[in-house]
């Protein structure tokens, strides 16, 4: 399927915790409570070093 995410009612839709399977190539998005489950996550930015 050429999908970048599940929408589930919550966790519990796949009896209590999300499969890190899954997650491995789909993002997971819960609606209950609100919380997505990312393939990647994004990096913070660098902060200089030394200050400015």
């Amino acid at each position: 399927m050429d999908i970048d995410a599940v929408i589930v009612p919550s966790a519990d839709h796949f009896g209590g915790t999300v499969p890190e399977e899954l997650v491995k190539v789909r993002d997971v998005i819960t609606t209950s409570p609100e919380n997505t489950y990312a393939r990647w996550a994004i990096p913070s930015p660098s902060l200089p070093v030394g200050g400015m």
